[in-house]
């Protein structure tokens, strides 16, 4: 059966125009280049946890794509070296503080990689990108809620701010997508190995809130091999609000509530599963289950107490509903599958 070329409307004539798979860019910049077969998984990156669920994927893998917003090439340079063994997992972790953000994710991943001698690149956004000044103008743009604020305002600014972040997720993305082949041709130059291959397998790992970005890519690639190796699971609300959004759609009334609900307690329950010992990677499920259990009056007095102990407000709620539970890990995990 015959291939059917995906076009593109050219702005300037109106007409359609061929799109070349990547596998085609790639051959007519060099034909000995091997044939890729690109696959995509869209998870967490929280803890360890999220990190061995990776691993066997990047066993199967040759190129390694690790999601590296803004990161210098040394960042890149440092995870080849202890893919190849130059680097033990432990060495690595050696000077990283106790408090660095998704440090057991990373201690993981350096498992993940260690003496695998897969070649790993980004194809995310570089240092020094527009688009690291733009998020940086963004993340500043974050909406505070202030104590007279109302419930309802509150709602309007986080939706107003989420259509700022999905446009701006979207930007990165397609720049992402647009990286792929110069980062495979640069790589293909310099790694004849890799050409003597004849097909070799790209990984891309990007966070849950990305998974869109397979969608557009097969759209506009029909004729590469695309292939999404994790459940899309482990969305937040928020991922699900982008994605209404990224849609068209407008989310609904509960929808938002359970997003601000997320975004305001998710910080507090960290701190204190972090102060009580805890491992902190439950926060997640633990807002989660919490959320679909409220209804939009309980997110009402909620937010209508957040500057209060609204740990306890949380538990006492659940309670009322019927979930009784020790305030533990044991007791968190419990209320989590039950």
């Amino acid at each position: 059966m015959a291939e059917q070329a995906m076009g593109t409307e050219n702005q300037v004539t109106g007409r359609q125009e061929a799109v070349l798979s990547i596998n085609e860019q790639l051959k007519q910049i060099n034909p000995e280049f091997p044939r890729v077969e690109l696959s995509f998984y869209y998870g967490r990156h929280g803890d360890a946890e999220d990190a061995r669920r990776l691993k066997p994927y990047i066993d199967a893998c040759d190129i390694y794509s690790q999601e590296m917003f803004g990161a210098p090439p040394h960042e890149v340079d440092f995870l080849n070296e202890i893919s190849k063994g130059e680097i033990t997992p432990e060495e690595a972790m050696a000077d990283m503080e106790e408090d660095e953000p998704h440090r057991e994710y990373k201690e993981q991943l350096y498992k993940n990689l260690y003496k695998t001698n897969k070649v790993v690149i980004s194809i995310d956004v570089p240092e020094g990108d527009p688009l690291e000044v733009q998020n940086e103008i963004l993340e500043r743009q974050r909406p505070e809620i202030g104590e007279q604020t109302t419930y309802e305002e509150a709602k309007k600014m986080l939706v107003d701010y989420q259509r700022k972040t999905t446009d701006f997720d979207v930007k990165r993305e397609t720049e992402n997508l647009g990286r792929i082949v110069p980062r495979l041709a640069e790589l293909f130059k310099t790694n004849p190995e890799l050409c003597r291959k004849g097909e070799v397998t790209l990984l891309v790992s990007m966070g849950t809130g990305h998974s869109p970005m397979t969608e557009r890519i097969k759209s506009e690639h029909p004729k590469d091999i695309f292939i999404l190796i994790s459940p899309l699971e482990g969305l937040t609300f928020g991922d699900e609000l982008e994605n209404k959004l990224r849609n068209g759609e407008e989310p609904d009334e509960l929808l938002v509530s359970r997003t601000l609900f997320e975004d305001l307690f998710h910080p507090v329950i960290t701190e204190y599963l972090r102060s009580a010992g805890e491992k902190e990677r439950y926060a997640d499920g633990f807002v989660d289950r919490v959320a679909t259990l409220f209804t939009e009056q309980d997110i009402r007095e909620f937010f209508e107490q957040r500057n209060s102990n609204v740990i306890a407000f949380v538990f006492v709620r659940l309670s009322e509903k019927g979930h009784v539970f020790e305030p533990t890990k044991e007791g968190i995990i419990k209320f989590i599958k039950k």
